[in-house]
């Protein structure tokens, strides 16, 4: 259900794609065409100065349109469910993120806040 709240932010998934996705997150990597496991946690990856910025802009930009367009808080935001996959961010374990109008939703957003920066 999370997940097709989120189409909006430009990935459609069909139910089969959304019952994998949420029981293990190899079907992720399935869907980025991925045929071994190294690891993509976004903060194991090496990268330059102005790159981490911009992928900062974009993990804020996610967050900002997740928000205000999916009415969604992730609620776990970390390097820890953050991919990084031929220089884009993608973001997982969406699964377990609150309506914007829960009642923790603004000090789960403000924890993700904190969490990515």
């Amino acid at each position: 259900r999370r997940l097709l709240q989120c189409s909006a932010l430009g990935r459609s998934f069909d139910r089969d794609e959304l019952r994998n996705f949420e029981v293990n997150k190899f079907f992720f990597l399935v869907f980025l065409n991925v045929d071994f496991f190294p690891n993509f946690n976004l903060g194991d990856v090496d990268l330059s100065e102005s790159r981490a910025c911009q992928l900062y802009r974009d993990c804020i930009v996610y967050m900002w349109r997740l928000y205000n367009e999916c009415k969604l808080v992730h609620a776990d935001l970390s390097e820890f469910n953050t991919l990084y996959h031929n220089g884009k961010l993608y973001v997982i374990d969406v699964s377990q993120s609150v309506e914007h109008d829960h009642p923790h939703a603004l000090e789960f957003l403000r924890k993700d806040c904190t969490n990515i920066t």
